[in-house]
């Protein structure tokens, strides 16, 4: 049921309150399903008193009855903004509010926040500004703060807008991470680059609450995976292990489900996780940071995010960013970042990384790419680069980075290139002003007019960064595939395998292709375990698949097909002996169950 909160007579108005939500629901698809609370639809007067306009005496705010977006009443906001400092606020004109309208001040249960702006003419730059308490502090380990909340902070979000009315959907899950959202004070738009008074129009200003599960269970806790809308992010995780929130296509968010189920700490901090491609400066001082880098290739990115599988084996995630000048639209020629996610629910995450590195007007120079995470007093880092000489041979051409924010007994971080030659050296950056560590993997021979990388990044299982299994983790992935051949072949050719040695790197899957109807697989995990095996088997053709290790059948919720039609399955556990892994292909009329399923639906 929707909530429309504000108004403390809106109860006894009851005829007027269901068509108006049953409009706004038609209106905005993000209303369907979920909670709203509405801060000002301008149909009522009295919702005035928590705007007004302020700055120079140009500026100005006043109802405007036929200027609105007609299918949910017609009537908006008008107004004026007419200098760089001028802005459009919605607050409380006292600490209590107005008896007619008040703006809420606990956001804490909504994820979007909406609002509907008619601009006049194309290229505005408008900022929407949120401004509350910082949020009492949750980590008591630094010393010489003390509790409470501090002054009234403010976090950003800049957009552009184009002529017409352009809905605006500010992710408040974003905002939360710096900001008290039980405790919001004020919302301001701004246009910090107008160089003339400008009239905007605004309509609908609405909080949202729209988390739902797209695929599993949220809420379940034994290593399920699942995908979880919440506003415009996406958090895909394992229940009770880890989360990953997703949003314009990066890992803005990473929690230790087990040891912190209420999601209080967000291992990444601030920004995005990564790997993210970086240009190197030309002096050690020099800032490797942010988009700008990129400003080159197009002043503006359309960030866009899919999901290409989703099983309970696993979840496929592709995102890209295409770089465009000002109002224009993005074309398969223009440059790119792009990632493929592939996340599976023992923690290993899967990266694939291609980068636009040369183009007609611009070319990359040193390149490399770059994590990010929390950084805490108790964060250990560890990093390996390349040629080491008291290395044995298969570790000295391995690079990698072991990062433990929460110490040995968390989960922590394990970063490494598929390839030491593209990424030979790691360095650690710490900043402690921001609680940031950044670690650089770099030094390769860049690739033109498009690079490419390939990584692992393990999230989970706790102890994943310790002396001796981050050594044994990397040289499972970067390192020669531990498997023998008994029936069947190794597949050398498969799209994720740069080096053709039969492990694809971009899903983390030994590629094998059974004998006519069978396959037969020797692990050799003595000297270098094994976390939970992936392994896609090609030309099913449609056969019913049985999966046996070690004689035992593996249970078929672990099997699922990949979009080719290819059987894939994980192997539970840790494989520390040598294991037989056998397939058996039935033909499909003996179970139809055993098909692969048609397309899936996508988030």
């Amino acid at each position: 049921m929707a909530l429309l909160t504000g108004c403390a007579g809106l109860a006894g108005r009851n005829t007027a309150v269901r068509p108006l939500a049953e409009r706004l629901k038609a209106q905005y698809p993000d209303l369907a399903e979920g909670r709203f609370a509405i801060i000002a639809d301008f149909e009522q007067p009295e919702q005035m008193a928590i705007v007004h306009a302020s700055g120079s005496a140009d500026s100005s705010a006043a109802l405007d009855l036929t200027g609105g977006i007609p299918a949910t009443g017609g009537r908006c906001l008008r107004v004026r903004l007419a200098a760089p400092q001028d802005a459009l606020v919605f607050s409380n004109p006292s600490e209590a509010g107005s008896e007619e309208w008040v703006l809420k001040r606990d956001w804490r249960e909504y994820d979007l926040l909406l609002a509907n702006v008619y601009s006049p003419q194309s290229n505005v730059e408008l900022e929407l500004t949120l401004a509350a308490g910082i949020p009492a502090r949750r980590d008591s380990r630094q010393a010489g703060e003390a509790p409470g909340r501090a002054p009234v902070v403010s976090a950003v979000s800049p957009m552009l807008l184009a002529a017409g009315w352009n809905l605006l959907r500010l992710d408040l899950t974003e905002a939360g991470e710096k900001l008290a959202m039980d405790d919001v004070r004020a919302l301001r738009l701004t246009l910090p680059k107008i160089a003339a008074p400008l009239d905007l129009r605004i309509d609908d200003v609405i909080l949202v609450s729209n988390r739902k599960d797209l695929f599993g269970n949220s809420s379940a806790t034994g290593g399920e995976l699942y995908i979880q809308q919440r506003g415009r992010r996406w958090n895909i995780g394992a229940g009770g292990r880890f989360e990953l929130g997703f949003s314009q296509g990066q890992i803005v968010a990473w929690y230790d489900l087990a040891g912190d189920p209420n999601r209080l700490r967000n291992l990444v901090g601030g920004g995005a996780l990564g790997p993210m491609p970086i240009v190197l400066p030309d002096s050690p001082d020099g800032d490797f940071r942010g988009v700008q880098q990129f400003v080159d290739l197009g002043q503006t990115v359309v960030a866009r995010q899919r999901v290409l599988e989703m099983s309970p084996v696993r979840v496929m995630l592709e995102s890209d960013w295409r770089f465009v000048p000002v109002g224009s639209v993005p074309t398969p020629e223009a440059p790119y970042h792009r990632w493929t996610y592939c996340i599976y629910p023992s923690g290993h995450m899967y990266v694939g990384l291609e980068c636009t590195t040369k183009t007609a007007q611009w070319s990359a120079g040193e390149m490399g790419v770059a994590l990010t995470t929390l950084d805490v007093p108790e964060t250990e880092v560890y990093v390996h680069s390349t040629a080491q000489l008291d290395d044995p041979d298969d570790l000295r051409q391995t690079s990698f980075a072991a990062i433990s924010p929460g110490g040995a007994e968390r989960p922590g971080l394990l970063f490494v290139p598929s390839d030491g030659r593209v990424a030979p050296q790691v360095t650690a950056i710490h900043n402690a002003a921001e609680r940031q560590l950044y670690v650089i993997a770099s030094g390769g021979q860049v690739q033109a007019p498009v690079q490419e990388w390939d990584f692992l990044v393990s999230v989970w299982p706790p102890g994943n960064t310790g002396p001796q299994q981050r050594v044994q983790r990397a040289l499972a992935y970067a390192g020669a595939p531990p498997i023998e051949m008994a029936i069947g072949t190794l597949v050398t050719d498969h799209p994720g395998d740069p080096d053709h040695d039969g492990f694809d790197e971009r899903t983390g899957c030994f590629v094998i292709a059974p004998d006519e109807n069978r396959a037969r697989v020797y692990v050799h995990a003595r000297t270098r375990p094994l976390d939970a095996p992936v392994f896609c088997v090609t030309g099913i053709q449609g056969r019913q698949p049985a999966v046996y290790v070690d004689q035992a059948i593996l249970d078929s919720r672990r099997m699922t097909f990949d979009s080719d039609g290819n059987l894939v399955f994980q192997v539970p556990g840790t494989l520390a002996q040598r294991h037989l892994v056998e397939v058996y292909l039935r033909p499909p009329a003996a179970n139809a169950a055993g098909k692969p399923p048609a397309s899936e639906p996508q988030p």
